[in-house]
């Protein structure tokens, strides 16, 4: 019952060429997802010519040009995204030394020690700010309610 499929791939052999088929054979069991296109389009090749499909060998070279326009657009993709990668990695690079450059200023600055003295003008600057802060917003509602009272 197993001799059905045997003779149909010794048959296929025999079309394609020992060479050919064990290239495929080979290729199709690694698992690895890679094919050789043109590897198949040759086998596909040698079986229309002996086992002819209507229109099949038309579209052969169609789809080898194809192959052809996509491994280009592939090449192409993929040199763009290295191309970008090492932008990208010399942008953060120098964000990274721009930073560092940053936090020295920073801390260069800072005066040494806040006095006492410094800290109560602070909290004198605070105050009358938030007394301004709700000056203004006493304003803002009055604006409001007479825009409100004039519509």
């Amino acid at each position: 019952m197993r001799s059905g499929p045997a003779r149909r791939n010794t048959a296929v052999a025999a079309v394609l060429g020992g060479d050919l088929h064990a290239q495929i054979v080979r290729r199709g069991g690694q698992g690895s997802g890679d094919v050789d296109i043109e590897m198949l389009l040759r086998g596909a090749e040698k079986l229309c010519n002996v086992y002819p499909l209507p229109g099949a060998l038309e579209r052969i070279p169609v789809q080898r040009r194809k192959y052809a326009q996509q491994s280009n657009t592939l090449a192409y993709y993929e040199a763009k995204v290295a191309e970008q990668q090492e932008i990208l990695e010399k942008m953060n690079a120098e964000r990274r030394v721009d930073d560092a450059e940053d936090e020295e200023d920073r801390f260069e600055d800072m005066p040494e020690a806040l006095t006492e003295v410094d800290l109560k003008r602070e909290e004198e600057e605070v105050r009358e700010l938030e007394r301004e802060k709700r000056e203004l917003q006493v304003r803002l509602r009055r604006i409001e309610s007479d825009i409100d009272g004039l519509l």
